[in-house]
């Protein structure tokens, strides 16, 4: 949450968190919204267990990105998917430069730079990505 217009930051709200909070109104009880930078949430989120799925929707400097990758993976169950926004371009989202941001990091993760991932898809400007299950020695 940083609020980026004049009115949120006065009014200390986010209308991206409220379109957010229609949208999963009928999870309500499963979802909580956290008002921290990424990787200081990540540090002490009281999670019962690894996550099944996470999607990330934050700055998209490749250094934030990048970061955000690092802190939240190793929160993720085994088979779990993670979802990253605006890491692909699309019609919808043409200024999303396959180079830059989450679109690079995308790209790492396609080489095999960070470990076993597969891209899984695309919707739109999101990309989902897996990690390779391990296999037993």
């Amino acid at each position: 949450f940083f609020p980026t217009v004049r009115v949120e930051r006065l009014l200390n709200l986010s209308f991206s968190q409220q379109v957010a909070t229609r949208a999963v109104r009928p999870w309500q009880s499963r979802v909580e919204f956290v008002r921290e930078p990424s990787d200081v949430a990540a540090g002490h989120l009281p999670l019962q267990q690894k996550a099944d799925f996470i999607f990330i929707d934050a700055v998209h400097e490749y250094s934030y990105v990048k970061q955000d990758f690092e802190v939240w993976t190793p929160m993720l169950a085994e088979g779990a998917v993670m979802a990253f926004h605006d890491s692909h371009p699309c019609a919808a989202r043409p200024e999303i430069l396959p180079h830059e941001g989450p679109a690079l990091l995308m790209e790492e993760i396609a080489e095999g730079r960070y470990g076993a991932w597969d891209i899984l898809g695309h919707a739109d400007s999101v990309t989902a990505i897996r990690m390779r299950p391990t296999s037993p020695v």
